[in-house]
């Protein structure tokens, strides 16, 4: 829970680096709370869903409302914390924008399935690419040293551990 109000402190904080702990703790956290904003929304719907669009069922109950709130509230520390940790790798931040075509891709092969299945194909298999890479990218250890965007925050917080173990024996 620390490194998730760590990032809601750094709320728009795109300068750094961010360790693996502290982008996969916020990302855990923020799933949970969507998971257990959705649950409760869908399953008032009952069977007024609408299967054609999602939204539109979020759209039908307050914990859908609450659900769309959250996630607005929390795109910019999740971009911030995802470019931070792009940073921690020793990759620029701007291939957030590669995630985030990925997306795009995805909705663009949803919506052109019944048109061409075969340019839908192309479009999912690359976002499932873009998906993969970006899963490859966040659990991959920091680089060592500190680089163009900071010192290493793993080594830092080593550094801080070996200061507070010297602390307590004085």
């Amino acid at each position: 829970m620390k490194w998730f109000i760590k990032c809601l402190r750094q709320y728009a904080d795109f300068n750094g680096r961010a360790r693996r702990k502290e982008y996969w703790w916020f990302e855990v956290v923020y799933a949970i709370v969507i998971v257990v904003l959705l649950v409760p929304a869908f399953f008032l719907l009952g069977d007024n869903l609408d299967e054609d669009n999602i939204y539109i069922n979020l759209l039908r109950n307050p914990f859908g409302w609450i659900a769309i709130v959250f996630f607005l509230v929390m795109f910019v520390p999740s971009l911030a914390v995802t470019v931070r940790r792009l940073h921690d790798i020793g990759r620029s931040g701007w291939w957030v924008l590669l995630f985030l075509g990925g997306d795009i891709f995805d909705a663009i092969g949803d919506e052109i399935t019944e048109y061409d299945p075969t340019l839908a194909i192309i479009f999912s298999l690359a976002a499932i690419a873009i998906g993969i890479l970006s899963l490859i990218w966040m659990f991959t250890d920091s680089k060592p040293g500190s680089n163009q965007w900071g010192e290493n925050p793993k080594e830092m917080d080593a550094a801080e551990v070996e200061i507070e173990k010297k602390e307590e024996e004085l």
